[in-house]
C-alpha cells in the first residue's frame, strides 16, 4: 500500500465511488433477498436473477459470488454500481453519505494482499424477521409485522368503499394480504450462518423488526458469550429503544464494543404519532435506564449511543427538537462525554423509497426553510446544518410530481389516521397541518 498512507486513505482516494463494505459484508432482507448494504432497497442480481436465500445462497457464497465481484470491480474502476445509487445521489447534493461514513468506520477491518483489498467476511448485517412492537408511520411490512394491522383495515375499506390503492402510502402498495401467509424469514439459516463464522466475526449488526425481541438474535448473543468470543465482537444494533432492561444490558456489557443506533423520529406528541403506539414518556424512561446503567459500568466508553432521525414531510420541523433533546440527555450524564456526541446524530434527509410521498423533497420551500431556520436558532452541530442547507438549496423536483405526491400524502395520512384512530393535527407541527389541509 505504498501509494497510500493507510487503509482509510486507500478507500478515500483509490476512486471516488469506492466503499469498503463490498469487501467485508452483505446483508439480507428479512425474507432472504441479498443486498450490498442496508442503505439501498435494490436487491443483488446476477444474469437478471435475484440473489436469494431461497436458492441456497449464504452470506459467504454471496460475498465471493459474481454479483458482489461486479460491484467491487466497478468501484475500483471509478464506476457507480446501480444498487449503490442512494449514496451517490446524496453526495451529488453536497450531503455526507453512508459510503463516506463507512470509509471512516470500516476500512481498518478490510484485509489486504499485495496492496489490494481482498474479500473476507468480517461483518454480518442481519434482519432475522419483521417481528416488532411498533407501527412507525414511515415503516412498512418488510420491517414491521405490525403494519399488517393497518393494511387489514385499509384493505377492507378499499374493497367495501371502492377506493383505489392510492389511499395507501407508496411503500405499502406492493404488500398484499394474501402474501402475508407466504412469508418465510430463514431465521434458522441466518442463525447457523453466523454460528459457522462466529470465531472470526468482528462486527455484528442487527436491525429488524426489533432485535431485542428476536429469539435468534438473543440466542447469538448467548452463544458469543458462552464461546468467549463476545470480547472480540463489536455490536451495532438499530433499535427502537423500548427494551433497555437491566438483564439485557448486562449481556451487552460482555461485548468488545456496543453501538446503539436508536431510532427516534420526534419528541413528545410528534414521537407518539411517528412511532405509534409507543409513547414518549416510556421512551424517556428507557433512555434514562440505559444511560444510568452505562454510567455505572466498569468501562462506559465501550458504548456508543447514537440517535437516528429520519426526516419526513410529517416530522421535518421537529428536527431541531430531536437534536436538542439528545443534548439534554448528554448534559444530564456528564460522565458519558465519550459515549454521546451530538455530531453522531444521524439526520437522514433522503428516505427510502426515494419516491415516497413522505420524502421531504416534496415539501414547499417555506417549510423546508422553516426547518432549517429552527435548526440554526438552536445552534445544531455544523455537520447537520451544512447537510440541511445544501439539501434545501439544491433539491429540484418537477412541479407536477410535487402536486401528485402532496395529494397522495394528504390521502394516505388521513387513511392511516383512520386505521389507527388518530388525528395527525393533534400531534404534528401546526405549520405542516395547515399546509396539508390546503393541499
Amino acid at each position: 500500500m505504498a501509494t497510500y498512507k493507510n487503509k482509510i486513505d486507500y478507500f478515500k482516494n483509490k476512486s471516488s465511488t469506492i466503499c469498503p463494505l463490498p469487501w467485508i459484508h452483505v446483508t439480507t432482507s428479512p425474507m432472504g433477498a441479498f443486498r450490498p448494504c442496508c442503505n439501498t432497497q435494490l436487491k443483488l442480481e446476477h444474469n437478471g436473477k435475484r440473489v436469494d436465500m431461497r436458492d441456497g445462497e449464504t452470506f459467504e457464497s454471496v460475498l465471493h459470488g459474481p454479483a458482489m465481484e461486479k460491484i467491487r470491480n466497478q468501484m475500483l474502476n471509478n464506476e457507480r454500481p446501480h444498487v449503490c445509487i442512494p449514496c451517490y445521489e446524496v453526495e451529488d447534493l453536497g450531503v455526507k453519505s453512508y459510503r463516506e461514513n463507512y470509509i471512516e468506520n470500516f476500512s481498518d477491518i478490510v484485509e489486504f494482499e499485495n496492496d489490494e483489498p481482498v474479500s473476507v467476511l468480517r461483518y454480518f448485517d442481519l434482519k432475522f424477521d419483521t417481528t416488532c412492537n411498533f407501527r412507525c408511520r414511515m415503516c412498512d411490512p418488510g420491517s414491521s409485522n405490525q403494519i399488517w394491522e393497518d393494511i387489514k383495515v385499509l384493505d377492507y375499506q378499499r374493497k367495501h368503499h371502492f377506493a383505489s390503492k392510492s389511499i395507501l402510502p407508496v411503500n405499502w402498495e406492493s404488500y398484499e394480504l394474501k402474501d402475508k401467509e407466504k412469508e418465510r424469514f430463514f431465521q434458522e439459516e441466518k442463525y447457523q450462518d453466523v454460528l459457522k463464522n462466529i470465531e472470526h466475526l468482528r462486527v455484528l449488526k442487527c436491525t429488524g423488526g426489533e432485535p431485542f425481541i428476536s429469539k435468534h438474535f438473543l440466542a447469538i448473543l448467548k452463544e458469543a458469550v458462552d464461546r468467549d468470543v463476545a470480547k472480540n465482537i463489536e455490536l451495532k444494533l438499530t433499535t427502537n429503544g423500548s427494551k433497555f432492561f437491566k438483564p439485557m444490558l448486562m449481556i451487552l456489557d460482555k461485548f468488545k464494543k456496543v453501538k446503539l443506533n436508536i431510532s427516534i423520529d420526534g419528541v413528545g406528541s410528534t414521537y407518539d404519532y411517528m412511532r405509534f403506539p409507543f409513547k414518549w414518556d416510556k421512551f424517556d424512561s428507557r433512555m434514562n435506564e440505559l444511560l444510568e446503567h452505562i454510567s455505572n459500568t466498569d468501562n462506559p466508553n465501550k458504548y456508543n449511543v447514537q440517535w437516528s432521525f429520519l426526516a419526513t414531510a410529517l416530522n421535518y420541523l421537529d428536527t431541531a427538537n430531536v437534536v436538542s433533546k439528545y443534548s439534554e440527555y448528554k448534559e444530564k450524564y456528564p460522565t458519558l462525554e465519550y459515549v454521546m456526541n451530538t455530531n453522531w446524530i444521524d439526520v437522514n434527509l433522503n428516505m427510502n423509497p426515494y419516491d415516497s410521498e413522505l420524502h421531504i423533497k416534496y415539501l414547499p420551500q417555506h417549510i423546508l426553510k422553516e426547518g432549517l431556520d429552527r435548526c440554526k436558532s438552536k445552534n445544531l452541530p455544523q455537520n447537520i446544518l451544512e447537510d440541511m442547507e445544501s439539501f434545501v438549496s439544491k433539491i429540484k423536483v418537477d412541479n407536477k410530481e410535487v402536486d401528485n405526491k402532496n395529494r397522495r400524502l394528504k390521502i394516505s395520512t388521513f387513511s392511516v389516521d383512520t386505521a389507527r384512530k388518530l388525528h395527525h393535527a393533534k400531534h404534528i407541527d401546526p405549520i405542516v397541518t395547515e399546509w396539508l389541509n390546503n393541499v
